[in-house]
């Protein structure tokens, strides 16, 4: 529910994007209990609700590396709230786009950075970093 370019439009609170898969990210996001509820550029903000508890997070939008038919995907920098790092590193790095770029991308990591991506890009490893 980060990595994307939806926006809600302002009045009919509807989600508007340029692509069907960026509103199938967040509409399956919702489907397992995280709602976007802002995406706000201005302050470098998105804000998500836990359905289930109600529970409002505010994440910071750092950097956003958007969608380049010349890279193949779309990255989005982060800092966590501490709710949802639980003691990890606040900031990190959602990556996504086409499989041959990203498994390239990921060659030549050590074998426990390696493992993680290529587990998660391939969809075998669950629910991964939890990473749109």
């Amino acid at each position: 529910a980060l990595n994307h370019s939806v926006m809600i439009e302002r009045g009919s609170e509807e989600l508007v994007s340029s692509s069907p898969d960026e509103l199938a990210f967040v509409a399956c996001a919702e489907f397992f209990g995280i709602e976007l509820v802002l995406r706000d550029l201005q302050k470098h903000q998105v804000l998500l609700r836990e359905k289930a508890r109600g529970t409002v997070h505010v994440i910071e939008l750092l950097e956003v590396f958007p969608y380049e038919s010349s890279r193949k995907r779309m990255s989005v920098m982060v800092r966590l709230p501490e709710a949802l790092a639980r003691g990890r590193c606040r900031e990190v790095l959602y990556c996504k786009g086409a499989d041959s770029v990203l498994l390239e991308r990921l060659r030549g990591y050590s074998h426990g950075a390696r493992g993680a991506g290529v587990a998660d890009a391939n969809g075998d490893a669950g629910a991964g970093d939890g990473g749109s």
